[in-house]
């Protein structure tokens, strides 16, 4: 074990930031407006580690007076963690004292199957296809 420790120290910094992407995809997260819509696109790990990204994203959109509805399209995340899940479910209660619809979009695979299990949706206006 500490052959190994000593190892990674000797490692540059660089290296083991690389290799660490390359195990862990990391979250993006994009946000488009287009007229009284917006769209948050998230791929990637949704996970804690995404919070206060995911919380800049959204909260202009609760300030902006033009945007009525939000649409979280999570095609592309491939892994979802529980407080990620209260995260979604924070953004619809903000959106809510905001007068603003949330709706979740094109969930697939096992991000659909969690979300199903727990029943998730029914907290959201509705599922956009």
């Amino acid at each position: 074990m500490n052959a190994i420790k000593q190892a990674i120290k000797k490692l540059p910094v660089a290296a083991i930031q690389q290799d660490q992407q390359q195990c862990i995809p990391l979250t993006t997260i994009n946000v488009q407006i287009h007229g009284c819509l917006a769209r948050i696109a998230i791929s990637g790990r949704f996970d804690f580690q995404a919070w206060r990204n995911f919380k800049n994203s959204y909260t202009p959109l609760l300030d902006n007076t033009v945007v009525r509805e939000i649409f979280v399209e999570m095609s592309k995340v491939d892994y979802l963690e529980a407080s990620a899940m209260g995260m979604l479910l924070l953004l619809n209660e903000r959106a809510k004292a905001a007068n603003k619809q949330v709706a979740l979009r094109a969930t697939c695979g096992a991000v659909s199957r969690v979300l199903e299990g727990w029943r998730f949706q029914q907290n959201f206006l509705h599922q956009a296809h």
